[in-house]
């Protein structure tokens, strides 16, 4: 999950605890989320960063893929079959 200040957190399902992964900047509110693997898709939501953005769990690498979405874009969604 993405919390309303860009952290990316893990919840560990068995104890409950979260550990924030990551932080993404200029992120808000409503942020859309999605996985590939170890990749994980987010727009910013209600953030001024107006990107769709790349995060690789193994590398650590963070990587704008789309900029200039319009303000408050908050979906997204990965097509696991034809891999777009």
């Amino acid at each position: 999950m993405i919390l309303s200040d860009g952290s990316l957190v893990a919840i560990n399902v068995t104890t409950g605890t979260s550990t924030v992964v990551h932080r993404f900047t200029n992120f808000g509110n409503e942020t859309g989320i999605a996985t590939n693997g170890s990749l994980i898709y987010a727009t910013d939501g209600g953030g001024s960063a107006n990107q769709l953005r790349q995060y690789n769990l193994a590398t650590g690498a963070d990587t704008p893929i789309v900029s200039g979405l319009p303000s408050l874009a908050y979906g997204v969604e990965y097509d696991r079959t034809n891999n777009r």
